[in-house]
């Protein structure tokens, strides 16, 4: 098992990359919404106008990059905190994620 800063160049670009698209992916999915009220920002409207612009391009396959374009700094902010907080498994590891269940 490893920590972000234990791993070489090469591994944490490929750990943020997936960060990006895990991010986007629960974006599109609508898995994933920020409150621009409570964070005192308008990522989420910037998040809503890409994705508006590519449905109006009749492109809505773009709607990745489009978010890209305009919230690439934010996206890749997040990206890099998870990635950090992350723990990384080398080849024969195995974990166990147990959710925790309310009076457990």
């Amino acid at each position: 098992m490893r920590t972000y800063a234990q791993l070489n160049e090469t591994e944490q670009a490929l750990a943020r990359s997936k960060e990006v698209d895990d991010l986007l992916k629960a974006i599109l999915d609508e898995d994933l919404r920020f409150d621009d009220e409570k964070n005192h920002d308008d990522l989420q409207a910037r998040i809503d106008g890409a994705i508006i612009s590519a449905d109006q391009m009749q492109t809505p396959w773009f709607a990745a990059e489009c978010i890209m374009e305009t919230c690439r700094e934010d996206i890749e902010s997040l990206a890099q905190a998870s990635a950090e907080d992350a723990i990384y498994l080398d080849a024969g590891e195995h974990a166990i994620y147990l959710r925790k269940v309310a009076g457990a």
